[in-house]
């Protein structure tokens, strides 16, 4: 399977890219930066990804923007046709509020 995901940004310099998937690592880790964030999501998604035996990869051109691509093999992630099994359960909690 493969997906690629877009992003429309300002892209990334080139030595920018071998750090985006470091624990914590932030590319704009100034003050003054626009995007929140802890610099886990990227990482996370990675160890993900090889976890089902696929890659995570980035191509990426500073003022550009990037691309993200997933490869994962067939037959790494179950298939379901209509909704998973666990919506039925959410279903039945519409309108229904934590306590305080």
């Amino acid at each position: 399977m493969l997906i690629d995901i877009v992003d429309g940004g300002i892209g990334l310099k080139r030595e920018d890219v071998a750090r985006i998937f470091e624990d914590f690592v932030q590319v704009d880790g100034g003050s003054t930066r626009e995007r929140d964030g802890a610099g886990l999501g990227l990482p996370l998604c990675r160890r993900l990804v090889h976890l089902m035996g696929g890659q995570l990869e980035v191509d990426s051109v500073f003022g550009a923007g990037s691309v993200f691509r997933v490869t994962v093999p067939a037959g790494a992630l179950p298939i379901h046709h209509g909704p998973h099994p666990s919506f039925a359960k959410a279903r039945g909690l519409a309108g229904v509020k934590a306590a305080s």
